[in-house]
């Protein structure tokens, strides 16, 4: 038997390799190649200018003239090698009756728009590193204009007797800073327009990462729905079979985890038929409208619906437990009782609404303790202006566009 060295391999190689070991261990025929490489398998035909050879399910046809030995198992060992090689496994799409196939089709469509939306995110990382990157250095840049403001300040040029031996010196000096100061302000102002321009660029990648997030959790969300009702309709024999079986965990594992309302007494969600989504939020007892909202796919929150309020803003432990990335920048606000108060500038890189995804939208973050409502923060005009709000009977209305393509 050849000594055989497996790499790491991905999962859907693995059938394969599962099915070449499975085919060794019945002591195929063995070609030798010129090189000194050795095949094992089953030679399926022969000619005198080449072999046809089968090695895990693949034909290869191999020239005599880069062979050096055929080394045959005897009949009854290649027989059982030959049927193991025709015999149908799981990862064979005629495993599988042909009314489920199709499931198989939309399962794998389905991991490919994950992969779409992994892709997505992962340019959405790069843009932000670059943002980051030149938040920090427009930062510093800020910082040395203002020294070197400073240091100009304190030579006072304009002021300093003309007649002096200190004179000159101070003319030089003077005219360094000047020079520095001029190329720092030249080099912010680039950056300045460099910023503007990732911001635009990173905009637009957060609303296709919303779009990819949104369209697999539908797919994902009427994968899982048509294939229960598919199984209910097999017969009991059916439903415990194997390839049921292994279907029902390949479809499982792409169960949505979107937020849904039934968790929710006050809120009712319903999909329209021209794909809007639907929400309607009942006032608690106090007139307040509360959304509740999974945050970075880690926390669910409930916000307090403010029109006044320009953002979102979350209360620091909410934030905390939602992992929102804290910029360097900070600003003031003020809140309901009309004291100004810190903030710290953020942003959340997914938010969920009933299926419905935002991403990258900016918040503000302050020290606040929450209600006994368990509230985490208030849901301004930042999310509000992309929905369709209106309010009646007690009841707050959102209907949200499907993604646009």
């Amino acid at each position: 038997m050849a000594r055989f060295i497996v790499p790491r391999v991905s999962r859907q190689l693995l059938p394969l390799l599962t099915a070449l070991f499975s085919a060794l261990s019945l002591h195929a025929d063995t070609v030798t190649l010129n090189n000194g490489r050795k095949l094992e398998g089953v030679v399926a035909e022969e000619s005198d200018a080449s072999i046809v050879f089968v090695q895990s399910g693949v034909r290869l046809t191999l020239p005599r003239a880069t062979i050096t030995q055929i080394e045959y198992a005897s009949d009854e060992e290649r027989q059982a090698l030959v049927e193991d090689i025709r015999e149908t496994k799981p990862w064979h799409r005629e495993y599988y009756p042909e009314s489920a196939r199709p499931f198989l089709d939309r399962v794998k469509e389905l991991e490919e728009r994950k992969d779409k939306v992994e892709r997505q995110r992962r340019t959405v990382d790069e843009i932000i590193y670059e943002q980051t990157v030149g938040e920090r250095r427009l930062e510093e840049l800020e910082t040395r204009i203002t020294r070197l403001r400073a240091a100009m300040d304190t030579l006072d040029i304009q002021n300093a007797p003309r007649g002096t031996p200190e004179y000159p010196k101070k003319v030089r000096q003077h005219n360094k800073l000047v020079d520095a100061f001029n190329q720092t302000v030249d080099r912010r102002n680039a950056l300045l327009k460099k910023l503007a321009n990732t911001s635009g660029l990173l905009a637009k990648a957060s609303r296709t990462l919303g779009r990819l997030e949104t369209e697999s959790h539908v797919h994902a969300r009427t994968l899982v729905r048509d294939w229960k009702a598919y199984l209910a309709n097999q017969r009991p024999e059916d439903r415990a079979s194997d390839w049921a079986q292994r279907l029902n965990n390949q479809v499982s594992q792409h169960r949505p985890r979107a937020l849904t309302a039934d968790a929710y007494d006050h809120v009712h969600t319903e999909t329209l038929d021209n794909g809007e989504l639907k929400v309607t939020v009942t006032a608690d007892a106090g007139g307040h409208f509360i959304l509740p909202l999974r945050l970075n796919d880690t926390y669910d929150a409930r916000l307090l619906l403010d029109t006044g309020a320009t953002t979102v803003l979350l209360y620091r432990e909410a934030a905390r437990l939602a992992n929102v990335r804290i910029l360097n920048q900070r600003g003031m606000a003020e809140v309901a009782d009309g004291r100004m108060v810190e903030v710290s500038r953020g942003f959340l890189k997914e938010l969920d609404l009933f299926g419905r995804y935002f991403s990258m939208l900016p918040v503000d973050v302050i020290d606040a303790e929450a209600t006994n409502q368990r509230i985490d923060g208030l849901l301004g005009m930042t999310l509000l202006n992309q929905f369709d709000v209106r309010i009646a009977d007690n009841r707050l209305i959102l209907r949200i566009k499907p993604p646009e393509h």
